[in-house]
C-alpha cells in the first residue's frame, strides 16, 4: 500500500513540475493601450478627411452615403458607404456632427503609411513600429497603436496574417465604438 501511496506521491509531484515549468502568460505585448508607448498618427487621413471633419465635409467628399443609422448611449451618426459588395465598407462615426472615427474594409483606401486591406500584419508593424498593443477579441486579432499627444488611436483587425479592417479614432477608449470589425 505504501508503494502505491508513494507513486501517486510521485505522479502527483511531476505533474506539478511540468505544469509549474510551462508559460502560460501571454505574448510579450501589453494588452493595455495605457502602457504602451505613444506611436505618431499624424497625417491619417482617408482622401481628404481627417478626424475632426464635419458630416457636410465627408459628404462633399464622398458624396451621399448608402445608408445612415443612429446609436442613443453614445449619441453616434453613421454615414456608411459601400460602392459594390466586392470591395468592402467605409464608415465614418459623428458624435456632435464632428467625426471621431472611421472604419474601413475597402482595399481602394490606404492609411497614411501605406497599409490597406490586405496588406500583412509584418507590413503594418514595420510601418507603424513596435509600440503596439495586439489583443484578440470576437472579430479576431487587432494591432492597436496610440498617439498619446494628438489622443487618437488607429487598430488593424487582422485575419489569417493579413489586414481585413482598419479604424482610426478619437482616443483609445472603445466607449464609442461598435464591436471591433462589426458590420464590416
Amino acid at each position: 500500500m505504501t508503494i502505491l501511496k508513494n507513486k501517486w506521491l510521485w505522479f502527483y509531484l511531476c505533474f506539478v513540475l511540468v505544469v509549474a515549468g510551462c508559460d502560460v502568460s501571454p505574448p510579450n505585448r501589453v494588452p493595455n493601450p495605457v502602457q504602451t508607448k505613444s506611436t505618431s498618427l499624424t497625417g491619417e487621413h482617408i482622401r481628404t478627411v481627417t478626424l475632426d471633419s464635419s458630416e457636410k465635409g465627408v459628404i462633399n467628399v464622398f458624396g451621399k452615403p448608402s445608408s445612415v443609422d443612429f446609436t442613443e448611449k453614445p449619441k453616434i451618426k453613421n454615414l456608411t458607404y459601400v460602392q459594390n459588395r466586392k470591395s468592402g465598407k467605409l464608415i465614418f462615426s459623428f458624435v456632435d456632427s464632428k467625426m471621431v472615427r472611421y472604419m474601413f474594409s475597402d482595399q481602394r483606401f490606404k492609411t497614411a503609411k501605406g497599409i490597406s486591406i490586405g496588406s500583412t500584419s509584418a507590413e503594418v508593424k514595420k510601418a507603424y513600429g513596435k509600440n503596439y498593443v495586439e489583443r484578440t477579441d470576437t472579430s479576431g486579432r487587432v494591432i492597436m497603436y496610440v498617439d498619446k499627444i494628438h489622443k487618437n488611436s488607429i487598430e488593424f483587425i487582422v485575419d489569417k496574417g493579413k489586414v481585413r479592417s482598419i479604424l482610426f479614432q478619437k482616443g483609445t477608449k472603445l466607449e464609442f465604438q461598435k464591436p471591433v470589425g462589426a458590420a464590416l
